[in-house]
């Protein structure tokens, strides 16, 4: 296992750039979305710390900000909250990325879920898709259902690629 998250480490610094960060981290002026611009201005993704973000967010459970970032910063500070979730194996994390990952109705992803990936490319897809894998393995024993296997059976399978290790 700890090969794969090695992996995907590096496929995500790899097709994810640290430049440019998002100048605008969110739109609206809510209490959450000031916290979120207090913990992400000026960092990139590679930069963030979950203790730093953890004190800024004040003691909640700091992806609960994927929610109130504009689509660019969804999609820039990515890869920083698929690493937490496999890495220390955070279940918190991982139940904030189903909620905005796999956001299905009647298994088809919503138009929400399609904005707020919009601007991935399909290697970052990959790589996404390589994560929620990780995440898979790790986490689905954690459910009362397995939420992974309406990912995979959908969109996400579809950016599955074989890996040999």
């Amino acid at each position: 296992m700890q090969e794969e998250i090695q992996l995907l480490e590096k496929r995500l610094q790899d097709t994810f750039p640290v430049l440019p960060i998002p100048g605008v981290i969110s739109t609206s002026r809510r209490d959450e979305d000031l916290r979120a611009e207090k913990m992400f201005a000026g960092k990139t993704w590679r930069q963030l710390s979950e203790v730093e973000l953890d004190n800024a967010w004040g003691g909640a459970n700091i992806s609960g900000v994927l929610y109130y970032l504009t689509l660019e910063s969804f999609c820039y500070y990515l890869p920083f909250f698929l690493m937490q979730a496999v890495s220390q194996s955070n279940i918190e994390t991982m139940d904030d990325l189903l909620g905005v990952l796999g956001a299905y109705k009647r298994g088809v992803p919503t138009d929400w879920m399609m904005e707020k990936i919009g601007c991935l490319n399909l290697m970052q897809r990959q790589a996404v898709a390589f994560g929620l894998d990780i995440c898979r393995k790790l986490f689905s024993k954690s459910y009362e259902y397995d939420p992974f296997e309406l990912l995979f059976s959908g969109y996400w399978g579809r950016f599955l690629v074989e890996e040999s290790f």
